[in-house]
């Protein structure tokens, strides 16, 4: 099995994130801003903190009673290689 990724060498992705350009956004990014998210600078991206509208407490109460959702857009993408790749995928998700 073999992995690997879409994005630039690690150590050059980090040291990028770092600098003072502007910020990337997720492809969720507009609706991010529509409902209210504070929004701050992660690793280089845009990325929400919480919704305003909510407030931390009840925003966490209700991702344990209901549900959240979490935009991993920003995260590195990888590509799985090998005969076996469907298996292993299944076995660790």
């Amino acid at each position: 099995m073999r992995l690997t990724s879409f994005s630039r060498p690690l150590a050059r992705r980090f040291s990028e994130a770092s600098g003072t350009g502007p910020l990337r956004k997720t492809p969720l990014h507009g609706l991010h801003q529509e409902l209210g998210a504070d929004m701050t600078g992660f690793g280089g991206w845009d990325m929400p903190l919480y919704y305003k509208s909510q407030g931390i407490l009840k925003e966490h109460a209700h991702c344990r009673a209901q549900a959240g959702l979490f935009d991993v857009s920003h995260m590195i993408p990888l590509q799985i290689l090998g005969k076996d790749r469907v298996k292993f995928i299944e076995q660790a998700l």
